[in-house]
């Protein structure tokens, strides 16, 4: 079976292929995640609301690419820790 785009809206495409149906993103070529670490080594996440679950949810900092280049595979430029990282953490269920 060839592959057949069902819809098309500005940021997604439903795919039909092989008795399978799929969505791809439309307005990008790939995703990144910023991998961001305190100098005690601990690993910074976000917390967002995500429509799709109707929650907000705790996640890596991330992006989509819109053009064919690479992506960084170092930081854009050395910044202080103190631009990542708040002085008093929180924590939850603690």
């Amino acid at each position: 079976m060839a592959k057949r785009v069902l819809f098309e809206g500005k940021f997604i495409r439903l795919i039909a292929e092989d008795g399978w149906e799929y969505v791809q993103r439309a307005n990008c070529t790939g995703i990144v995640i910023v991998l961001a670490k305190s100098p005690e080594g601990r690993v910074l996440l976000v917390e967002q609301f995500r429509k799709p679950v109707g929650k907000r949810v705790i996640e890596f900092p991330a992006g989509l690419v819109k053009t064919r280049a690479q992506p960084a595979r170092k930081p854009w430029k050395k910044r202080p820790a103190a631009s990542f990282w708040r002085k008093r953490a929180t924590r939850r269920g603690a």
